[in-house]
């Protein structure tokens, strides 16, 4: 359901929303500590859910043209609400299951400078950090994902940017670079790169961690960024200075 529902919108429309109604659920935590029957208590909060996604519909479905007494959702709207719920919920329990933890921040806006060619070029580098928590004095930066799941697994920092692979690894670049913008603002030790597939949360298994690969097959949990900045921003710097290199001229991907 959840797929053939997906289809009949904007690609990215699903995941704004359910963005949205997070972001407004979280608000009023705001720079405190979470703690598990606050999150039990919430999702028992069914109408100020529905309320809350309504509201999202409201703002980025129908760009504010409907006033809030006078919106139904019907159709494939309801069932896209419907859809929102459920996943909202699987987000609560999740984090109900993580707490205590510090919500810090949502949807919050970073930019910062990134020089290339030997720092004769700064490039402007910014990103919207879907969410910022802490818990144990460890800050964790998580990136809200409502399509299908990318690889989880760093097999080699090298071919990150490749363009011939048949692996994905936009999740890890995207919270990679989420982390090296926060850490450009913060001075932290610790900084944890975590994705929600929601898709994904039902199942026993599933973590929201990568996975370092490149030394063994069943690998590490990748819990700190800064494991990793050095190699991930050579890899950048280069991917970066090919891109903006007036000599090497653009190649159509294969993998769409």
């Amino acid at each position: 359901e959840p797929d053939e529902v997906m289809e009949l919108i904007e690609p990215n429309m699903f995941g704004t929303l359910l963005h949205a109604v997070m972001e407004s659920i979280y608000k009023p935590y705001e720079g405190k500590t979470i703690e598990k029957v606050d999150l039990e208590n919430l999702i028992k909060e069914r109408e100020l859910i529905r309320q809350t996604i309504h509201e999202a519909f409201r703002v980025n479905y129908f760009k504010n043209k409907i006033h809030e007494n006078d919106l139904e959702l019907d159709g494939n709207n309801l069932l896209m609400a419907n859809i929102i719920e459920r996943y909202v919920k699987k987000i609560l329990e999740w984090d109900a299951s993580y707490t205590p933890f510090k919500y810090i921040k949502s949807e919050q806006n970073l930019k910062m400078k990134f020089p290339v060619f030997d720092g004769k070029i700064q490039l402007n580098l910014k990103g919207k950090i879907d969410r910022v928590d802490e818990k144990n004095r460890v800050t964790r930066i998580v990136d809200y994902k409502t399509g299908e799941k990318k690889s989880m697994d760093i097999k080699s920092m090298e071919n990150l940017f490749a363009h011939d692979s048949k692996e994905s690894m936009s999740f890890l670049i995207q919270t990679f670079i989420y982390c090296l913008l926060y850490l450009d603002k913060n001075d932290l030790s610790q900084i944890f790169p975590t994705v929600y597939v929601v898709r994904e949360m039902s199942d026993s298994n599933y973590s929201g961690q990568f996975t370092d690969k490149m030394e063994s097959k069943n690998g590490k949990p990748v819990d700190n960024f800064l494991d990793y900045k050095e190699q991930f921003t050579e890899q950048l710097t280069a991917c970066l200075e090919e891109l903006f290199n007036p000599d090497i001229p653009f190649v159509q991907t294969q993998e769409i």
